[in-house]
This record gives structure tokens, sequence and C-alpha cells, in this order.
């Protein structure tokens, strides 16, 4: 049922790519990001609180397929429903919520923390997975297995309002369960596009097909619509399964032989208890089940070949390696921040030292400095926290300003350097901005940046001569501040464009290079006490692009971000942590087009990732993405 209206596109799928020609590896489009990846997607299907997971011996035994596929390093996505409501007879129905964390449903909680403990990932299928409250002839939408949206014959499933406060109640039972998801699955697929409109303003990724583009019988699809549900955000992506769905023996030997033909997404989805014919409970030399957290303890019989087992087995010998949404989409289309009338953006910097990122807005007018504290946590359309006064110095703001953690106490500290050469300095009390002294500082340099070189948690301010190639570091003490000159190698580049980051995990800054002039990124390594190594050529790109770091993986050590503006397409290469920066997950985008963009990561959430941004001067707005990759691990 899932793909019968993938089949009505199947005729315009032929007519469009009779004019489809292939595309230069040197340009860097999307349009087709993963089909030839050889990533395999698994989600498992209709996973909720009651039916064939309603007792603890059914857990137990989901818990033994969750394990096999941890213990073969399988990453695996769960469509969950939240509440199943089932009708026993004509009038009584069965009622198991994760709203209620404590009743009937705390095993199944449990075991779903368990879940992401062990490489899976959690999103959310409708909110019941079905429609009403009475008998229906259909018979389907009786349990937790039939369609929620778009029902025949009952116009208010078609509505925008009813998507709202469906997937809401959806959000508040993960949010009551302690749960968090990734996405969003409409079940069976089935819902109005409005309603598609709506799901996107709450969530970046819709794990199902775009009925409206061909792609999608393929492919991942990016949509760049400014969504308008609640408060505004930018684009949302669609991830289709096109291997479709296993039944039995045969439609495993079909999604083996359609994953060789490599033209599609390797994307599937399974109902998990299909594998419970092939499980056996665990007994101790008693006799007894053994139990481990409460669940009786479960494992594969010996020698078998389960649905699971072959679909493993098979894509691996296929070339295929299992992999997250985050791998073949790298980062989630979130929030969008509307600056605050006047101002312009200054970036952002953890002021209030909790881990999370506060953006800082400027109005140069009044002297005033803006700070918005909000952890961006989903829905993406909620309303956000007021942007606040932290500084205001009561007469035009002149000068650069720049943030950092320069008194080492953990939050960042604010820098106004004057033109005149004078630093204005102000430290966080965790609300407010407080100046507590001036210096003195060179008035001449061409770039200037801000940095840990020494890995002692107090951070420097690093003046650029580009000429000269002389780098002079500034540490701010009580009343005075230190200069030295840095011991950078030479490399002159024209138009290079510097960055500070510890890009190999030892603690200190080290000096990023980025040279449109060769499409290259450059890298000298901070050795402590003022010294870099030599220059060291670690990414060539396929072209000009924009240029930023961060840490987008978690695992400590700066990755590289290139923003093409013109396809509004983001390539990611992640440090190996020793010589080079790889890229090991797809393309994100297109998202947040336009040559008047100016990017740069921080981490907006608080998980130690960065997390992307974009900054549209024209307009106002900064449009957020948000990673939940994993550590990339390079090879020994």
């Amino acid at each position: 049922m899932r793909h019968h209206r993938l089949l009505i596109l199947l005729f315009t799928l032929t007519l469009l790519c009779v004019t489809c020609s292939s595309t230069s590896v040197a340009e860097p489009d999307n349009d087709f990001p993963s089909m030839h990846s050889h990533f395999a997607l698994l989600r498992l299907e209709d996973v909720g609180p009651g039916g064939p997971y309603a007792t603890k011996d059914q857990l137990g035994k989901l818990r033994a397929v969750f394990d096999y596929l941890s213990e073969e390093n399988v990453p695996f996505h769960i469509a969950l429903i939240p509440r199943d409501r089932r009708l026993i007879g004509y009038e009584t129905w069965t009622d198991v919520s994760i709203e209620n964390p404590n009743g009937d449903s705390r095993p199944f909680i449990e075991l779903m923390k368990y879940a992401t403990e062990h490489g899976g990932i959690l999103g959310m299928h409708g909110y019941t997975h079905q429609y009403g409250n009475k008998k229906r002839p259909d018979g389907f939408e009786n349990t937790s297995i039939g369609r929620e949206f778009d029902v025949p014959d009952a116009p208010e499933s078609q509505t925008a309002a009813y998507a709202a406060s469906r997937i809401e109640k959806s959000l508040h039972a993960f949010q009551a369960a302690g749960l968090t998801p990734s996405f969003w699955e409409s079940p069976h697929y089935a819902d109005t596009r409005i309603q598609r409109e709506v799901f996107s303003s709450y969530m970046g990724i819709l794990y199902e097909p775009d009925f409206l583009d061909f792609r999608s019988l393929k492919d991942v699809v990016y949509r760049e619509d400014v969504n308008h549900w609640g408060n505004p955000s930018l684009g949302v992506v669609y991830i289709p399964a096109p291997l479709r769905y296993v039944q039995d023996e045969t439609s495993i030997q079909r999604i083996l032989n359609d994953a060789k033909k490599g033209n599609v997404l390797a994307s599937m989805y399974f109902h998990p208890y299909l594998e419970f014919p092939y499980l056996e409970p665990v007994r101790d030399k008693d006799g007894k089940v053994e139990m481990r957290d409460g669940l009786p303890v479960y494992r594969y019989k010996k020698g078998t070949n389960s649905y699971l087992h072959q679909l493993v087995t098979g894509m691996c010998a296929c070339g295929y390696h299992f992999a997250t949404i985050f791998d073949v989409v790298p980062f989630s289309p979130a929030h969008r921040i509307v600056l605050p009338k006047g101002t312009s953006f200054v970036g952002t910097a953890d002021l209030q030292g909790n881990g999370v990122s506060d953006r800082i807005a400027v109005d140069p007018k009044q002297g005033k400095i803006y700070v918005q504290t909000d952890r961006l946590t989903w829905p993406r359309n909620r309303t956000l926290k007021p942007w606040e006064t932290w500084l205001d110095i009561k007469k035009p703001l002149n000068g650069r300003i720049l943030t950092g953690n320069f008194t080492g106490d953990g939050k960042s500290d604010l820098l106004i350097l004057d033109t005149n050469g004078t630093g204005h300095l102000y430290i966080s009390n965790g609300h407010q901005l407080i100046h507590v002294r001036d210096y003195t500082l060179p008035q001449q340099y061409d770039d200037i940046l801000v940095g840990d070189v020494e890995g002692n948690g107090k951070e420097k301010l690093v003046m650029i001569d580009k000429q000269t190639g002389m780098f002079r570091s500034f540490t701010f003490n009580k009343n005075t501040v230190k200069q030295d000159i840095l011991r950078v190698p030479p490399l002159l580049k024209k138009d290079a464009q510097y960055f500070l980051a510890d890009v190999n995990g030892f603690g200190k800054a080290d000096l990023i290079l980025w040279s449109n002039e060769d499409h290259t990124a450059y890298v000298s390594l901070s050795e402590g006490n003022g010294v870099f190594s030599p220059w060291h050529v670690w990414y060539h790109a396929v072209a000009n692009a924009r240029v930023t770091v961060g840490d987008v993986d978690g695992d400590g050590k700066a990755d590289l971000l290139l923003f093409y503006p013109q396809y509004g397409v983001w390539e990611e290469a992640n440090s190996n942590g020793r010589a080079a920066f790889v890229r090991v997950r797809e393309r994100f985008g297109p998202w947040a087009r336009g040559e008047n963009r100016i990017i740069m990561t921080a981490d907006l959430d608080g998980n130690k990732r960065a997390d992307l941004l974009s900054y549209d001067p024209q307009s106002g707005v900064v449009d957020t993405a948000l990673s939940f990759q994993r550590p990339y691990n390079p090879p020994l």
C-alpha cells in the first residue's frame, strides 16, 4: 500500500530521465546524493507499546533483535507509535501510551532507551496509527495498523489542523517518556500535501518519499521551501525506502537483487516481530528463563537463518555498509532565528558556560548587544526565548566584536576592539556583560582570530599580517595584555582565510588555511609554547567554496565544512586526527542557497556537535541545521 502512489510517478520519471544528463563530478550539485553511496538504511516499522510488543516476553524478544543488530554493527531506526489503541469487539478499546511513563508502558519505554544506547534512532510514526473512536467498516482503523491521516470519508483527517494536533500529541508523548525523536513518518505514507507541510514545520527530516518529486523513487529529496505552520523555518528532507519492506523469503531476494543494481538508495523497512519465531529463551542450569533488567533473555536459535540474518549478510555481501540517516543526511534542517529589528548578527558564544552557544546580535547605532540563550530542541516551529539586552554602552558602537574564553572561567567573554586600537573587555555573569578593563592593542592587522593555542583553557587573540606572515598572540591578564610572536612556518596565499581549531584532538587550537586559489585546505598543528608545525595539505575541493570549521561529529576534532552558494550544497570532511580531512558522509542540501549567505558553526543544542548557521543579512534571519552525527572512526 505504501508504494502505490510512487507507481503513479513512473511515467513522469521515464519522461524526465530521457532529458537528464550525468553531472560532472566537479560540480557540487546534489540531485541524487546517495543512490550510489553503498549506504544501507534499516527501519524497524510499527513499534509501539501494545500489540506484538505488549508483554515482557515479547519485549525480551525485541531486545534480542536489537542486540543482534548492535553486535553486527548495524545501526537501525525505529518508527515508534507512541500510543497503541485497539478495538476489542464493538465498543471496548485497549489503550497503552508512552505518555504515562510510570504505567504499563514503562518496560517498553526503558527498552526504547536501551535501543538508543545500542545503535537505535527513534522517530515518530504518527500518534496512534489509526483514526477515530468507533468501529469502522474498513476494519483497518480499529487497531494501530491503520491510516491516521487522509482517511476515506473522514474529512477532518485530511486537514492541517488535525495533522498539527497529532504531531504535537506525538511529540508530547515522546517528551513525557524522556525520548527524543529524530524524524517523522506518516502511517502508510498516507497524508495530504498540506499535512506534509505541517509535519515539515515541526521536524526537519520526513522518513518517507516525497510524492511530488520523481527522485523519491530512487533517493533523498531536499526541499528549500520556507515552512509556515507556526514560526517559519527553512527546508525539509525526505528520505524514501526504495527497497521497500521484508515480508517473506521472496521479498528478501527481491531486495538483494535490487540492491545489486546499485541505482537507488538502499533503504528498507522491516517488522521486527517477524524475527520472533527464530528466537529461544536463555535458561539457567535449573532450566529457568534468565532475566535481565526485568525482561526475559532471548537469543537466536543455533544455526538460524532468520530474515534479518539473510538481509544483513546479503547486503554486506553486495558491498553495502549499514548507516544512519545522519550519514545520508548529515544535518537536520531546524529553527529559523529572527534578529531584533535594526541589528546584525555577530555570531555565537557560550556566555552561560552550559555547553550551548548563545546567539549575539548588535545594534551599532544604539550601542546595544542582544543575546538569545534558548537551547534549540524540537519542534523547530516553537517560539524561542526572546532576545535580551546584555550590554548597553549608550553610544554608537564602532569597531569589531570578538568572543572567546579570554579569562579561562568556562564562559565566553566579549571584546569590542575599537578602530583606535583599544580593546574593551566584558565578562559574562550569566545574564549580562560586565565591563572589566580596557587594553591597548595594535591597530594594524589583516585578520584576527581567537583560539586556545596553548591548550590551557584560556583563549588568546591572534592577529595576522598576511604580507609578512607574522602571527601575534595576545593574552589578557588582570591588569595587562601579554604579546607573543607565534612561530608559524611561512605559507603565503593571496586569498588566505584562516581558522583556529583543534583538528587532532590534542586540546590545542591548530591553524587551518583555506585558499580558493587552489581549492585547498592547509593545516599547521600547534605544538605548544607558540610553535606550529610545517603546513600540510589536508583537503582539496572540487571548486571554489566558502569554508568554516567545527566539530560536527562530536569526536573532539574540528572538521571542515564547505558551502557552494550557487548550489546551496554543503560538503563535510571529517578530521582523521592525523593528516587529512576525509569526506565520509553525503553532501547536504540544497539548503540556504544564496551568494549573500554568511556561514558559521556552533553547538546550538548542547550535544557536543557543531551545528550549521546560515545568516542572511538582507532578511535579518539565521537559519539553522542540527548535527546528530556519530563520530568518524578512521581506519588504523
